[in-house]
């Protein structure tokens, strides 16, 4: 039989990678009788053996390769998307997922464009996505490689575009992509409140506080009992949005919040925020820090928080220490070391102490300078300021 010419071989590639089952069997029974093009279109033939759901689809062709090549031929090709087998059933983070996701990554771009043509099998990245991303959450670049894979091919996929979004708007360099994609996810899914909610959350940190606002909103009004869209909505008027009626919506909420959740630590900080910001209403203040650390003792916000009231207010200094250290023991915050480094300065004079949580601090905040917090009042800010000024004289 006559050779396949070049368009011949292509039109052939394309039915087999097509997503339709009807095309590729057109293509295999072609292919059937002109073998001697297995070689010519292996990686077509491997894709559909690995990442075809049907098995006698997979099994018909693990005996096509098998005609052409040996045992070990086939074991190594397997090896390279052995991820797609193993990583669903993988639970805990070992070594093995690594060694996957290596052997995987070493053919991958040997067969990328061809994946791209078959959106079914670009969609198997998803999964494997998915599980590094939010089960595993080891391999985060990895993670965003392949959403992209699968949005390559299916650029409507849901799923996809709402977790590249999640992974992406963890960092400032990532909010503008992320923000387009959940904009695409609202266009495929009016009803997305995730998506809305986390565009709030977006514009919060990027101070576009009425737009965070309109989006919070959004996000509440399509799941009015989500208990976490209602706390982002309250703390966002409790703090950055003026007027009135901002701060009657906050209070209306969180109290609505203590009813649902009465042992939710963050709800219980909250609202403590809001009695210190809007009403101060400071004995309230440390009573619903107690509380809220009576549900949840190892938050370091409430701990710490408790400390900074009896700092700020009571200027019981030894008592918000102690409960300034335990905060850091449960969590290295930046803006916690700020206020330590303060504290230590100017009211204890301990600049060996100050020194190690400056240490600390700096290095949280590498490869730039230190940077205020967004929470940080501007008298924490100017006292910090001073307080660093200070330390570094006396350690020169």
């Amino acid at each position: 039989m006559a050779k396949l010419t070049l368009k011949e071989l292509e039109n052939l590639s394309r039915l087999l990678l097509s997503p339709d089952d009807t095309s590729m069997e057109l293509g295999l029974e072609l292919l059937k009788n002109n073998k001697t093009a297995i070689p010519m279109l292996r990686r077509e033939l491997i894709l559909i053996w690995q990442l075809h759901e049907e098995p006698s689809f997979r099994n018909t062709i693990k005996k096509m390769l098998a005609s052409k090549y040996n045992t070990r031929q086939l074991s190594d090709w397997s090896k390279g998307f052995a991820i797609f087998k193993e990583l669903p059933s993988i639970y805990r983070y070992t070594i093995r997922v690594q060694e996957l996701i290596q052997a995987h990554e070493n053919v991958r771009t040997d067969y990328q464009k061809l994946i791209e043509r078959n959106s079914t099998y670009s969609l198997r990245y998803y999964e494997i996505a998915y599980k590094l991303h939010r089960r595993l959450e080891k391999h985060l670049e990895m993670a965003e490689v392949y959403y992209r894979i699968v949005l390559k091919a299916n650029p409507k996929e849901e799923n996809a575009l709402f977790y590249l979004a999640f992974l992406l708007d963890k960092s400032e360099k990532g909010y503008k992509e992320a923000l387009g994609l959940y904009l695409k996810v609202e266009s495929i899914n009016p009803s997305a409140s995730a998506a809305f909610n986390n565009m709030g959350l977006i514009y919060d940190n990027i101070n576009e506080f009425d737009l965070a606002y309109t989006y919070f909103n959004k996000a509440l009004k399509i799941q009015p009992d989500t208990t976490a869209y209602m706390r982002n909505l309250a703390n966002l008027c409790t703090s950055r949005m003026v007027g009135a009626r901002y701060q009657q919506q906050a209070k209306e909420l969180l109290l609505q919040l203590i009813e649902l959740e009465p042992r939710s630590g963050a709800n219980w900080n909250s609202w403590a925020d809001y009695l210190w910001n809007v009403e101060q209403k400071y004995d309230a203040v440390e009573e619903a820090y107690l509380k809220g650390i009576a549900v949840a003792p190892n938050s370091a916000s409430l701990v710490g928080n408790l400390g900074e009231l009896y700092i700020d207010i009571r200027k019981e200094y030894d008592k918000g220490l102690e409960l300034y250290k335990r905060s850091l023991e449960l969590k290295r915050s930046p803006y916690r070391l700020v206020t330590m480094v303060t504290l230590l300065v100017h009211q204890y004079k301990n600049y060996s102490d100050a020194k190690a949580y400056y240490k600390e601090l700096v290095q949280l905040s590498l490869p730039n300078s230190i940077l205020r917090n967004r929470y940080l009042r501007d008298e924490q800010w100017a006292a910090f300021l001073v307080a660093e000024k200070v330390l570094l004289q006396e350690l020169s």
